[in-house]
């Protein structure tokens, strides 16, 4: 009798399982709605009537989206840019650095000379 019972309760257990998994799940993606919703200025399941900067238009987000994320990603793309100019500029130095410092071959020597005039010539132009 008590094998009977556990396995009913077993079965009863799973079934609870699965229920508040549905939930969980239903609860989740009602939260992300709302942060959607949020987030592109709308109120939950319906448009927030806004007007456009450009012309005084309501209703014309998605064009107006559209127009920030290109935006967004020029500001991006400028951000990189620079990054990848310091980086550079930071190797050149680190390059120079060890030419300089360690210059045991005849090549390497004139390289390091070349560099210190040049260093030299910045410093009397003020660069």
């Amino acid at each position: 009798m008590e094998k009977k019972n556990n396995k009913n309760n077993k079965s009863k257990n799973n079934k609870n399982k699965k229920k508040n998994k549905k939930k969980k799940d239903k609860n989740k993606k009602n939260k992300n709605r709302k942060r959607t919703a949020k987030r592109t200025g709308r109120k939950e399941g319906r448009k927030k009537e806004r007007k456009n900067a450009n012309n005084g238009n309501n209703n014309k987000n998605s064009n107006n989206n559209n127009k920030n994320s290109t935006i967004k990603n020029k500001k991006k793309n400028k951000k990189k840019e620079k990054k990848d100019k310091r980086l550079k500029n930071r190797r050149k130095k680190i390059l120079i650095m060890k030419i300089t410092r360690t210059a045991t071959t005849k090549t390497a020597q004139a390289q390091s000379r070349t560099i210190k005039k040049r260093r030299k010539e910045g410093r009397k132009k003020g660069r």
